[in-house]
């Protein structure tokens, strides 16, 4: 049965313009609310607190989802400062807002901060060792010093990998096999291949998000799908077999080797994924057969 939207609200969505927050941009409006959105893209940084608390004070939102961010493990890796100081900064400034304002404030972290390990709990130890994931656990400590301190609403949602349409990150593996597939050129895998990861879809993850804007405390979000990059190219290759080919790099280097997530708390809410990488595959690459 199809949920009944709440009463509309004011919802802004900082990182607006990137992968989940354009896709959540359009769910929010889908479910009757009132979406806003601020983007680096735009010309709109976040960590400048005069131009932050300008565009908040315009919106006047009910909740606020903290999308914005550096997001990718490489860039990472290859510009430690500018992702540390920028994902940081950023939700300080956010984190100031919801003091000043008192919006809900949805917090989206990442499994990255648990480090290595598998059936990773709310509760289990975060063990974040590299650039990206040390700046995403950071943001968490930041958030939860205001929430303690200040009394801020908020609720931190720790997600797996994300995949669906529209997705231009080319870093990430669905968008490097649909270009390898209309350039007619191989997909070049820069890790070994092995790396295993949890991932969910971006519908499940969006019906996920609406479950917990009006929680506490810290979720979960996965499918518990877990896989590594050759066994999703296995998935693409088998659906296209004459058109799909993949070389590895094996160039990938300071990364989580593997990780798995329990979603028990967010399951008890009465979240049930849809969707399979498989059944995403097969409807996403019909139109290359």
């Amino acid at each position: 049965m199809e949920k009944q939207p709440r009463l509309a609200k004011n919802v802004l969505i900082t990182g607006h313009r990137g992968f989940i927050g354009k896709h959540l941009f359009q769910y929010m409006l889908k479910r009757g609310h009132y979406p806003f959105g601020i983007d680096l893209k735009e010309g709109n940084d976040l960590r400048n607190l005069s131009l932050t608390r300008r565009l908040f004070k315009a919106y006047r939102p009910d909740y606020v989802f903290h999308l914005a961010a550096i997001t990718q493990v490489e860039e990472g890796l290859e510009t430690p400062k500018k992702c540390l100081e920028n994902n940081i900064e950023a939700t300080i400034n956010v984190c100031e807002m919801a003091k000043e304002m008192g919006f809900k404030l949805i917090h989206m972290s990442t499994d990255k901060v648990y480090g290595e390990g598998n059936n990773k709990k709310e509760n289990s130890p975060l063990r974040a060792i590299y650039p990206y994931d040390v700046s995403k656990l950071c943001c968490e400590k930041i958030v939860a010093s205001y929430k303690n301190t200040y009394g801020i609403q908020v609720v931190v949602a720790r997600s797996c990998n994300v995949y669906g349409e529209d997705d231009g990150n080319y870093r990430r593996i669905i968008p490097t096999i649909i270009k390898a597939l209309e350039d007619k050129d191989i997909v070049r895998l820069r890790s070994n291949g092995l790396l295993k990861r949890d991932y969910i879809y971006i519908e499940d993850l969006l019906v996920a998000l609406e479950m917990i804007m009006d929680k506490e405390g810290i979720f979960n979000i996965s499918s518990g799908e877990n896989l590594n990059a050759l066994q999703i190219l296995d998935i693409a290759v088998s659906l296209l077999p004459d058109k799909l080919q993949y070389a590895i790099l094996n160039k990938a280097d300071k990364e989580i080797i593997s990780q798995s997530l329990n979603f028990k708390k967010l399951r008890s809410l009465g979240f049930v994924p849809q969707y399979t990488m498989s059944k995403f595959l097969g409807e996403l690459l019909c139109k290359f057969q």
